[in-house]
């Protein structure tokens, strides 16, 4: 089985460019905070605490079966997919740490995202439909000395707190919050569709919307679906649902032929992910399931060509693991965490122009770890 995304997708984590800190209309791009705010409110300042970025390191606590819930015998099988309940809000936290190291300068990044999503429609397919709303961002990077300038940066900023609007990530990010969009989701956990953007444009923009040409706004509109929605919300779901039913003990695994993809190059990829069921308890009418991920990554082709440049693929390696406790009657986690490695080094040869012949050996690596806490589950009414 093939599939056009990568099984472990993260926001990326560039390093900044001043390209990126200049840009008026950019994306957002991986900054997010944390806040305790359940479903209901839409203030991102409403609440008092501090945001502290935290939860994708390696001293957080590991995913855990809730307390006091029975375990399942292993010979008792069950069924794991996506199943929505129209009407049931669910708030996250989605917290990433990670670094991106390109020729011995590294940045380092680590970021929050809480959001609060209601279920709104099940389709004919099996997708679903969210109102997904920020209730708060918060980010920081560091930057290397070379990158920006010839000294190293810092930027940081919470939405609960007063931004600072010369920094371009916390501008964007402070437009989303308490802002209403809507996604459509698909029965594997990928966003397809994300609707009701213009009021965050507008936010994003202010005055100067009028004047963005029409194909510049269609591609910031763009970029704020894939890094503000699909990036992010595609981090709750297993991503790879079994298709029979399963016990304690279970495997189920897919290939993705993907490419590996690092500013410097992208490279053709094989990935095998493998999906265990360690084991199953039930507390009250609720089944969850503990599942653990791994990923093993092969590359197949060794050398590209096009007619500006040939590629020789020095080394390549993609590794990751992940860990989930999910409510099998929903599909929905309780917790997550994930960690994933990239690392590319490559050698060019341009073929045309004043470098023809000559060659250049790029490295980069990589890093990220995510982990997913569900803050509140307010179950609809019936």
């Amino acid at each position: 089985m093939t599939r056009s995304r990568f099984p472990f997708q993260t926001p990326l984590l560039n390093l900044i460019t001043p390209a990126l800190v200049t840009l008026l209309i950019g994306i957002v791009s991986g900054g997010c905070g944390s806040n305790d705010k359940k479903p209901g409110t839409t203030s991102d300042t409403s609440h008092g605490k501090t945001a502290a970025v935290k939860g994708a390191d390696s001293s957080h606590p590991a995913v855990a079966l809730p307390e006091g819930a029975a375990p399942i015998d292993s010979t008792v099988k069950f069924t794991l997919k996506l199943a929505p309940h129209v009407g049931d809000e669910y708030s996250y936290r989605v917290a990433q740490k990670g670094f991106t190291e390109f020729e011995g300068k590294k940045a380092t990044e680590s970021s929050v995202y809480c959001f609060t999503q209601k279920i709104t429609g099940i389709n004919n397919d099996g997708s679903f439909t969210t109102e997904m709303r920020y209730d708060s961002i918060a980010s920081s990077k560091a930057v290397p000395a070379g990158v920006l300038d010839s000294v190293a940066h810092t930027f940081a900023f919470d939405t609960r707190k007063k931004v600072d609007s010369s920094i371009p990530d916390a501008a964007q990010a402070k437009a989303l919050i308490g802002m209403r969009v809507i996604l459509t989701i698909s029965k594997d956990g990928e966003v397809r569709e994300v609707s009701n953007l213009d009021p965050v444009l507008s936010a994003l923009l202010g005055k100067l919307r009028d004047s963005v040409p029409p194909e510049k706004l269609e591609q910031v509109r763009n970029m704020l679906k894939i890094s503000a929605f699909q990036s992010v919300v595609q981090q709750l779901f297993i991503q790879v649902y079994p298709d029979s039913a399963i016990h304690s003990g279970s495997h189920w695994s897919r290939q993705d032929e993907t490419p590996l993809v690092l500013p410097i190059a992208a490279v053709p990829s094989r990935a095998s992910v493998t999906y265990t069921l360690t084991e199953a308890r039930k507390a009250g009418d609720r089944t969850f399931a503990h599942v653990k991920v791994t990923l093993a990554t092969t590359f197949p082709q060794k050398k590209m060509d096009n007619k500006q440049v040939t590629t020789v693929i020095n080394d390549a390696k993609a590794t990751g693991a992940g860990d989930i406790v999910v409510d099998a009657g929903t599909g929905f986690p309780e917790q997550k965490t994930s960690n994933v490695t990239l690392y590319l080094k490559v050698t060019g040869t341009a073929k045309v122009g004043p470098a023809a012949g000559k060659s250049q050996t790029l490295s980069q690596t990589k890093s990220s770890s995510t982990v997913v806490e569900l803050l509140n589950y307010k179950p609809a009414a019936h």
